[in-house]
């Protein structure tokens, strides 16, 4: 009877632990990959302003002058307003990403491993271009090592239980 006893506590706590660490990890995630994104975005958003002028006079862009405002890690690559890149170096940014900033619009998504953000290059009041930023995304990287505390922490009150 005894063992029944214990064996039903084990079970009740790993069920609510189970029950907590997903929703938890989950939530986790999300904060992570928009906390990213906000990042990203900020970084698009000061590229976008320092290429401005150069974009509305046609001049060539020199990606060096904006390396202090994004990371190492991230490519910066300019377009016109007809979507056709004039700067940066890497893959082009999903059509998608890249539309909704011709239209005036900030999107992010991640594609494959990368994580993008395109914002509108505006003069004046219209928009000339997009700037998209791409990095490698590190939100798996720290969801796995928060799920791994957890699983650590479940098993310490699975074995005190």
């Amino acid at each position: 009877m005894r063992t029944r006893i214990i064996s039903l506590a084990v079970l009740a706590a790993v069920v609510a632990t189970v029950l907590f660490t997903v929703p938890l990890g989950a939530g986790a995630f999300e904060y992570l990959m928009q906390q990213e994104q906000g990042h990203l975005v900020g970084h698009a958003r000061d590229v976008a302003l320092s290429v401005a002028g150069d974009v509305h006079d046609g001049a060539p862009i020199d990606l060096e002058d904006v390396e202090d405002l994004v990371g190492e890690e991230q490519r910066v690559i300019v377009y016109d307003g007809d979507g056709d890149r004039i700067a940066g170096s890497g893959p082009d940014a999903p059509a998608d990403v890249v539309s909704y900033a011709l239209d005036g619009d900030t999107e992010a998504d991640t594609v494959g491993d990368l994580l993008v953000a395109a914002v509108p290059v505006t003069y004046s009041d219209e928009v000339i271009g997009a700037v998209a930023v791409a990095t490698p995304s590190t939100v798996l990287g720290d969801v796995a090592v928060i799920w791994a505390g957890m699983v650590g922490l479940a098993a310490a009150a699975v074995t005190v239980a």
